[in-house]
């Protein structure tokens, strides 16, 4: 027990699931979009990194181009709008 009575804890990691996740949102208000979709999440990993913790993001399909119904992880990304730039970002 810590001094005040409270246990402390640790997490194992953080999972992070916020976004601008409206297409034509981000499209009309791109440094928003910009801010909250990509520059948070990468404060939030070197924060996580720095602690030792774990990050589970949650991405978009649309990173993709959309000229295939079926992509991989590991396939070449093409975002066609703001969203999908900020989210690879």
């Amino acid at each position: 027990m810590h001094d005040s009575g409270r246990r402390r804890s640790r997490p194992d990691a953080v999972v992070h699931a916020a976004a601008i996740g409206q297409a034509h949102h981000c499209e009309e208000r791109p440094d928003e979009a910009e801010r909250v979709n990509a520059r948070l999440p990468g404060t939030l990993a070197r924060e996580c990194h720095e602690r030792g913790l774990r990050l589970v993001a949650l991405s978009t399909d649309l990173v993709f181009g959309g000229d295939r119904a079926f992509v991989r992880e590991g396939d070449a990304p093409g975002p066609l709008g703001v969203y999908g730039r900020t989210k690879l970002a």
